[in-house]
């Protein structure tokens, strides 16, 4: 590698590592100080100090959230601990960070939720989902709208024609020319 590669590497990994500690503060939660970095075509972690604390080995790399990351190895999606040891093996489609207790993933296609063990909580049924917010979230499938809880249950069918997340114990919805 040569200087000028090397010197942005190390630029742009300390400007990540200060984004992730900022992000951490302004969230006012629990989160590992580690962030996603890449050298040359491998994404892996660094620390606060920039010292590369999980070695670049995963086509990308997801921030740390309830102490788990999402990491992509081999085209698939799984996730890591803190020490780099796979905790979810790697076989989504996609997959998103972990809110709440709950992360998002896709297999063949359609998307569901799983637990921090890798357990289905609500199965792969739905084109399109969010995460969850006051205990539900928003889901999709053939064009319609509703809400699954964090049962794993449908808790409003699916019949809206669009919704959006719940905010302080409501959610916009439209149902034919009727916004509620």
């Amino acid at each position: 590698m040569n200087k000028k590669s090397y010197f942005n590497v190390i630029y742009c990994s300390a400007i990540i590592a200060l984004l992730a500690v900022c992000n951490a503060f302004a969230q006012n939660t629990t989160t590992l100080l580690l962030a996603p970095a890449k050298e040359t075509t491998k994404w892996g972690y660094i620390d606060e100090n920039g010292k590369w604390i999980i070695k670049p080995n995963y086509q990308f790399a997801n921030e740390f959230s309830e102490n788990l990351a999402a990491i992509q190895l081999n085209g698939k999606w799984g996730y890591i601990d803190a020490v780099g040891q796979i905790t979810i093996d790697a076989q989504y489609e996609d997959a998103y960070s972990f809110v709440n207790g709950f992360a998002r993933v896709r297999k063949n296609g359609l998307w569901g939720y799983i637990n921090p063990l890798g357990k289905w909580i609500v199965e792969p049924q739905f084109d399109s989902s969010s995460d969850f917010s006051e205990g539900l979230a928003l889901v999709s499938k053939n064009g319609h709208y509703g809400f699954v809880n964090e049962q794993g249950k449908i808790a409003i069918p699916l019949h809206f024609d669009e919704a959006f997340d719940f905010t302080e114990g409501l959610a916009l919805v439209s149902e034919g020319k009727h916004t509620y």
